[in-house]
Parts: C-alpha cells; sequence; structure tokens
C-alpha cells in the first residue's frame, strides 16, 4: 500500500532533496543562501558552494536548472511496519531555468537496495517549477513512476507545491539567515494513513519550515502528508556541496497504528547528498 511504500522510498526522497539543496534555489535565492566566504557566494570549480537543505521528505517548489546535477543517498533504520533497514539512491538534472521560463528537475532512483538490490525497483521523478520575483517558486511534479515490472504497494503520486525564501537579515529573527517554508497538496502517498488503508481516493497537504541557523546548519520541521519528521541539514565544509541531513522520523509515534499498534515508534533517517554544476 502507498503507506508502506512510503516508508521504503523515503530515503530516496531525502537523497534528492539534500542533493539538490546546494542548487535548487533559482538563481536569485542561490545566491541569497549559498554559503559565503569574507561576503561573497563563490563555487570552486564544478563543486557550488552548498546550502543546507529544506525538507527531510516533502517536495519543494525549487529545483534544478540546466547544468545542474545531484546524487543522494539515503537510509532509514528502521523502516514502517518492519525492525529492518532499507535506503536508496537517487541521481537527477536539470533542464531549462525557472529564472526565465521554467525549469525541469528528472531524477532517478532506485528504491529499496538495501532489501531488494540496486536496480530491482527504479522510479522516475520530474517536476516543473517556476522561479518568481522575492524568492516565491512553484512547482508540479510527479514522484516515482515505475520503470520496471517488480512488485511495489504504490502509485506514483502527483502533487503541486509553493515555496517562499525569507531573507531574516533586518528582522527580528537576524539573528539566523533565512526560513524556508514550502506546502502543497498531493495524492497517492501524500495520503493520510487512514484513508491509504481504507482506499479512499483523496488528496492531502504536506509542508515543511527550515530555519537557517547558522551558514552550514539548517533545523527542519516536516510533514511529508503521513508523519511528523524533525531533523537537521548539514553542510560540514563551507567548499563543497556535501549535505547531511539527519531525521527523526514520525516523532509523534503515529505511524503503524493502523496495522501494528504495537511497532509504533519514531524511526531514523539520514540522508546524504552532493551537487555539480557544468
Amino acid at each position: 500500500m502507498g503507506s508502506i511504500r512510503k516508508s521504503l522510498g523515503i530515503a530516496a526522497v531525502l537523497g534528492v532533496a539534500m542533493a539538490s539543496s546546494a542548487l535548487a534555489q533559482g538563481d536569485d535565492a542561490r545566491e541569497r543562501l549559498l554559503i559565503k566566504d569574507e561576503g561573497i557566494a563563490t563555487e570552486v570549480g564544478h563543486f557550488p558552494r552548498g546550502a543546507p537543505g529544506t525538507t527531510t521528505g516533502s517536495p519543494i517548489a525549487y529545483g534544478a536548472n540546466w547544468g545542474d546535477v545531484y546524487v543522494g543517498a539515503g537510509l532509514q533504520a528502521p523502516i514502517r511496519y518492519s525492525n529492518a533497514s532499507d535506503g536508496s539512491v537517487t541521481v537527477g538534472m536539470g533542464f531549462g531555468n525557472d529564472a526565465n521560463i521554467v525549469g525541469l528537475d528528472v531524477g532517478l532512483t532506485a528504491l529499496s537496495t538495501v532489501r531488494s538490490g540496486v536496480g530491482n525497483r527504479m522510479g522516475l521523478s520530474g517536476k516543473v517549477h517556476k522561479l518568481f520575483g522575492d524568492n516565491w517558486g512553484v512547482a508540479l511534479g510527479v514522484e516515482n513512476i515505475y520503470l520496471n515490472n517488480k512488485p511495489v504497494d504504490g502509485n506514483a503520486s502527483v502533487y503541486g507545491v509553493l515555496s517562499k525564501v525569507y531573507d531574516l537579515s533586518g528582522t527580528w529573527l537576524s539573528d539566523f539567515k533565512a526560513l524556508t517554508l514550502s506546502a502543497g497538496v498531493g495524492n497517492e502517498d501524500f495520503r493520510l494513513e487512514r484513508d491509504v488503508r481504507a482506499g479512499n481516493k483523496t488528496v492531502a497537504v504536506f509542508g515543511s519550515a527550515a530555519l537557517r541557523i547558522l551558514d552550514q546548519v539548517s533545523v527542519i520541521v516536516d510533514w511529508p502528508g503521513q508523519d511528523l519528521n524533525v531533523g537537521l541539514s548539514i553542510v560540514p565544509f563551507k567548499d563543497f556541496s556535501l549535505v547531511f541531513t539527519p531525521t527523526i522520523v514520525d516523532v509523534t509515534g503515529t505511524a503503524g497504528t493502523y496495522q501494528r499498534p504495537e511497532a509504533v515508534r519514531p524511526r531514523f533517517s539520514l540522508g546524504v547528498g552532493m551537487a555539480f554544476r557544468f
């Protein structure tokens, strides 16, 4: 079912979100949020200065443009309804430019790599994204169009999302760097677990809030549609767009109550991503 597959694939979403975060802000927002050295945001070869991620699992409206390439991996321990761990690997790139017309962000994900092996369950995801003035963004996308005949327990999910980056300099929150808010609606894997179990063809809301507390660290609260996640996104090296996002998934302990109430507990996820520009 969709909620089960969501737990298997969330590591892939983490990988995508974290890998693309260094490139996913669009031209204006990117320059505002890139880690700075002596007041100037620069790039080192093909490795752009990064920025901490702004989500732990739900989509954002910013995406990769032409010349942007990313790779990410994620692990969740344990997955929903099980004591086992699982993970995913994602590669993706951008086409077009969201500041001019629109951008297209396309990613290919190997799902359930720990339990099923790399390449046995593949999903294709993409979104069309547009950047507007004052760092507003909007995107329409689809997650995990399955590319092989291996058994899966979910369908492709369609969504729309709106995001906004707030520069906090000069405000009462000026001790922090920036605040990124995202909100959207989607079907299938974004639905509440009770709707998935009942087979209700509904849409559900998702959203995230990321507070940039330091140049290289963000605190993230995320509702991907079923669980409440809390995590950090960390860029350990200023000159290298490597991003780590450790997350506690389902901090409210609600996931799984419709199948195995005794197994309900928060879970740990780790996303690791890197961005390139050519």
